[in-house]
This record gives structure tokens, C-alpha cells and sequence, in this order.
């Protein structure tokens, strides 16, 4: 019989169905940085995993240094969207423009942060972009431009928005915590 495909991500072995080979450069800006793959966090379902955008780092956090890592860290209301399959991990944040509702937190956003027109509570057309205040649970908000569109979700998190924190997921109990980040 034939194995799963597996990883190995700091001495841990990480074993998912449905690994895939493909270019992922064809499909990325011609300017970003060349990356030789991408990886969900469906991968870390059991695993308690920190991303750091702005450090360029991924730590697989071990009982100790987890509890050292929420100490300076703010609990983040979030959900976790499974997928038609139950397969998938997607998170969604709580948070607030004129409207609460949820951001998905996304990496590959390298737009801005992006709202459906409802999330800014407008009766008419708005523009393209505008200016708001953006507000992720108990986070300091954020005021800036952002992209409306229509989306099937409330938001969606830019890459710039996450590089600013560092993140921390325990996706199998729908946990996150954010703590400012070091480099910007």
C-alpha cells in the first residue's frame, strides 16, 4: 500500500492527505520573492503553530513555549470554516467596520485589507477604495485605505495587516492570539 505524502517542519513529521506538486510561482506577481511552496494550516490541526510574517518565521510551539508566547499575547474571537469536504482550515476573525462581522485571515492578500459593501454600512455605490477603521476584536484599530468589492465573506486580512502581529493558532479548538510585531 502506498503511504501519505509527509513533511518534516523542525524535526516533527507532518503527514496530510491530499499533498499536490505545481507551480505556485505561475500563479504569484512576477515581483515577489520565489517560494517553493505553500502550506495550510489544516497542516497544524493538532499542533500549536505561531506565524510571524514580519520575522519571516513559523515555530512549532511546544507546551513551554506556548505559555510563554500568550504571555503578552490578546485572545482574538475567531472561527474556523472547515470546507465542503471538512478537510479545509480556514480562520475568520472577529472584527468591525461601520458593521461587525468576520475577516478572513488571509496571507495571500497581498491587496489591501478588502470589505464587502455592507461592512460599511453605505445605502448607495461606494468607491473602489476608501479610508475606515478597522477593528479585530479587543486589537487597537487600524485606520487606513481598504478595497471594496464584493465578497461571499464580510472581509478579508491583507498580508500587511498580518505582517504587523504575530499570530498564534491552536486551529483544532478555533483558538488565535495576536501580539505586536517586532519588524513591520
Amino acid at each position: 500500500s502506498r503511504s501519505l505524502p509527509g513533511l518534516e517542519i523542525g524535526g516533527r513529521a507532518i503527514v496530510r492527505p491530499g499533498v499536490a506538486v505545481w507551480d505556485v510561482m505561475s500563479v504569484l506577481p512576477k515581483e515577489l520573492a520565489e517560494l517553493d511552496g505553500v502550506l495550510a494550516l489544516d497542516a497544524f490541526e493538532g499542533l500549536p503553530v505561531t506565524l510571524d510574517l514580519g520575522s519571516a518565521t513559523l515555530t512549532l510551539e511546544s507546551p513551554a513555549s506556548l505559555a510563554r508566547r500568550l504571555q503578552g499575547a490578546k485572545k482574538v474571537t475567531a472561527r474556523v470554516a472547515t470546507g465542503l469536504s471538512g478537510a479545509e482550515r480556514t480562520v475568520f476573525l472577529r472584527g468591525s467596520l461601520d458593521e461587525p462581522g468576520w475577516f478572513l485571515l488571509d496571507s495571500a492578500n497581498l491587496d489591501l485589507v478588502q470589505a464587502a459593501p455592507h461592512m460599511l454600512g453605505a445605502m448607495g455605490p461606494l468607491p473602489r477604495e476608501v479610508d475606515a477603521t478597522l477593528k479585530i476584536d479587543d486589537l487597537p484599530p487600524t485606520t487606513g485605505p481598504l478595497r471594496v468589492r464584493e465578497l461571499i465573506h464580510d472581509g478579508a486580512l491583507s498580508e500587511a495587516f498580518l505582517r504587523a502581529w504575530v499570530w498564534t493558532f491552536q486551529i483544532a479548538s478555533a483558538e488565535v492570539w495576536a501580539a505586536p510585531g517586532t519588524k513591520a
